[in-house]
């Protein structure tokens, strides 16, 4: 027997799937009503309702323009469709380049769309918007765990993600016009002041078993990077201290003056 958790997350796809599939068999039932009226003809909604296996009640009221009840809903949402979808795509690109949202960052972003949008800038998401967000997009995005930069390097180097990174690079070089003074090497050394490696949850692909991470959701580290152009232009390298408030802070050694 499969645990809770599975059972219900199964549970919850059969009923999806049905659900879909329901909708697919009304509108090829209202097709079908639409072209016997195009004829000259009166649809009948009984043998209509039969053929595609869907409620006559409900093939007659959206054939007559009523609402149906996920439209009312679809009105009823904070944000426009149109924002939900730049949401979820602008959610999976940073997943899929290795920099997955939070829940908490994801939902800053929605709040910042819906403020805008509406001219209200007192507009308020409530608690567990987020979490109907993810739930009607399951077939884009889900919640998983990721795990820190430390533990997923090796794993994230491989040829696909290294292949991809120098693709993206490519296009952003001619899209730009970009010259080499203006190319520049980066390397990243991170520094866990704490030694933490705790876990996460971050906003991935739905269809994706794990999802990598290049980023630590942990606060108490110092990030040192050395930097270097295509030109051959040196710089300082550049201490970067995560968090508005650092343990310690006074007490840590600061001799290029980072802030």
């Amino acid at each position: 027997m499969p645990p809770k958790k599975t059972a219900a997350a199964l549970r919850k796809a059969l009923t999806r799937a049905e659900n879909e599939e329901k909708r697919d068999r009304l509108e090829l039932a209202l097709l079908k009503a639409q072209e016997i009226k195009g004829r000259g003809e009166d649809p009948n909604f009984s043998k209509l309702a039969e053929e595609f296996n869907v409620s006559r009640s409900t093939l007659g009221h959206c054939f007559n323009g009523r609402t149906s009840k996920r439209g009312d809903g679809i009105k009823c949402r904070l944000l426009p469709v149109e924002a939900e979808h730049a949401l979820v795509s602008f959610l999976e690109e940073a997943a899929r380049r290795g920099f997955p949202e939070t829940e908490a960052t994801a939902k800053e972003y929605a709040l910042a769309l819906l403020r805008n949008l509406s001219g209200d800038a007192m507009a308020e998401i409530g608690k567990n918007w987020m979490d109907r967000f993810i739930e009607r997009h399951a077939h884009s995005l889900k919640s998983v765990w990721g795990t820190s930069q430390t533990t997923l390097r090796g794993g994230a180097a491989n040829p696909e993600t290294i292949d991809h990174w120098f693709s993206l690079l490519s296009q952003t070089i001619a899209k730009f016009s970009i010259v080499p003074e203006l190319m520049f090497a980066m390397d990243e050394t991170c520094c866990y002041i704490d030694k933490s490696t705790r876990r996460f949850k971050v906003i991935g692909r739905s269809k994706q078993s794990e999802q990598m991470s290049l980023k630590d959701e942990n606060r108490e580290s110092i990030t040192l990077i050395p930097l270097v152009s295509a030109a051959g232009q040196l710089y300082p390298p550049t201490v970067i201290f995560k968090g508005k408030q650092i343990r310690g802070k006074a007490e840590l050694p600061n001799p290029l003056g980072a802030s």
